[in-house]
């Protein structure tokens, strides 16, 4: 394998599969020898056709991944007054994620170097798509940890046979898969191959991406480079990315404030999450060469997001790959991008691997515009009470209740035949005591109002 550092200019050809440059420590890239042409491209249909700018295995692993339809979004495309506006659609990878063309060239490598499995830091979509390779190829997997904690996705872990809370080896039979791997970039650049491909050389003028470790929009970047030194492509092509407002360390970063130790807030853009990108400074490279910008959305710009690519393009993504529209609508409210160009958003993984939290904020809209809309601050008390304790006397819920709210038993007594009323709540008589408890609905409405 042939390495390359941006950061020191080092190369390095070994027969080990490396991440840090051995020189300054930084990560590193792979370094691609071949040439292409348009013709070459125009003749890939899937995603190994690429070999000759990917590294090059025996025996290649694959699930049907890549060669994802470039969609040009007509409905969407006319509401934004875009004349040249598409759809990356990577949700019809085999598990939903982008994350499987990186997986396909990783598993490949760790086949080809005979390791007896992977260790993964990290769940999510990147420990879904790794376990499902790995699982094809005979190879164990071990998730070092589950966050971010999407039940579908860890359904799709465990599935596919990774070993979760598992003992870390030792053994150097296991490769450890991090952030910003090399051979997850070299499979995630193939993005760039088909949108090129798909477009031509000079049908694209902005690419944006969900950012969270920064991993793929980096990816893009190399694959535009390596596209701009064979001389498929003369015309530069903007890159933007899009982080979540809960956790937005690469925008602070780029905006040049300095950062210390930083703390993310709950987002419905799990996937995001990354506190401590391992590639900061490819990032903020990529950003500067590609004449780009990093900019972050709000989970209700996300969720307007979703339901715009859902009604009008039939594209059911999740919040994490939704940010891309979300920052596309902020781009061209900054009139950052201009709405003539040739605008692509990459819609990187499906809706129906992170449907819990989005459910409930959107079971949340329907509530407030229903009779519920007037479910006060104490009848939401009431309910969260009787919620924590299962089932509760009135007596007990009433002095718990007035330790706050000094409320009279009169009073809480009412709130609870209301709540009875509305279906929320039920009573069970015990002898001489009555006890409350949440009904179905209850349950489902202090879970959807209790949603920041």
């Amino acid at each position: 394998m042939e390495y390359y550092c941006i950061a020191c200019g080092r190369e390095i050809i070994t027969r080990d599969l490396l991440y840090q440059c051995p020189n300054c420590n930084s990560p590193l890239f792979i370094k691609c020898n071949n040439k292409i042409t348009l013709e070459y491209l125009k003749n890939c249909k899937g995603f190994w056709d690429f070999y000759k700018v990917l590294p090059n295995f025996k025996h290649k692993v694959t699930l049907g991944e890549g060669n994802t339809p470039t969609k040009k979004a007509e409905r969407l495309g006319n509401y934004l007054k875009l004349s040249k506006f598409f759809i990356k659609d990577e949700t019809r990878n085999p598990t939903g994620s982008f994350i499987d063309r990186g997986s396909a060239v990783l598993i490949s490598a760790i086949k080809e170097y005979n390791y007896k499995g992977i260790v993964v830091e990290r769940g999510g979509n990147l420990g879904a798509s790794l376990s499902a390779y790995a699982s094809i190829a005979g190879l164990k997997t071990i998730i070092k940890d589950l966050r971010p904690y999407d039940v579908v996705k860890i359904y799709q872990m465990i599935a596919y046979g990774a070993l979760i809370n598992h003992e870390t080896p030792k053994s150097r039979e296991f490769y450890y898969v991090k952030l910003g791997d090399p051979l997850l970039i070299e499979g995630y650049k193939t993005i760039i191959y088909e949108l090129i491909r798909d477009l031509g050389p000079d049908g694209v003028d902005n690419i944006i991406v969900p950012v969270g470790s920064g991993t793929l929009l980096i990816s893009l970047w190399k694959g535009l480079r390596e596209l701009k030194e064979m001389n498929v492509i003369n015309s530069d092509i903007r890159l933007f990315g899009v982080q979540s407002e809960a956790c937005e360390v690469l925008v602070k970063l780029y905006k040049g404030e300095k950062i210390t130790q930083y703390k993310s807030k709950e987002t419905i853009a799990s996937d995001l999450v990354v506190e401590n990108p391992p590639r900061v400074n490819d990032v903020l490279l990529a950003i500067k060469e590609c004449r780009g910008e990093l900019i972050s959305v709000s989970d209700s710009e996300i969720v307007n997001a979703m339901e715009m690519l859902a009604k009008m393009e039939g594209i059911l993504a999740e919040p994490s790959a939704a940010v891309t529209l979300a920052g596309l609508i902020k781009l061209l409210k900054k009139g950052v991008i201009d709405r003539k160009e040739s605008t692509v958003i990459i819609i990187t993984g499906s809706g129906l691997k992170s449907l819990e939290k989005f459910v409930k904020r959107l079971y949340r809209s329907l509530i407030t515009e229903k009779e519920y809309r007037f479910i006060g601050k104490i009848k939401r008390e009431i309910l969260r009470v009787i919620r924590e304790y299962n089932e509760i006397h009135g007596y007990k819920l009433w002095k718990i209740i007035n330790s706050k709210w000094n409320l009279s038993k009169t009073a809480v007594y009412k709130h609870l035949y209301e709540l009875e009323k509305l279906g929320l709540i039920k009573r069970r008589v015990l002898g001489r005591r009555v006890l409350f408890s949440l009904t179905l609905e209850g349950e489902r409405i202090i879970e959807t109002l209790d949603v920041s």
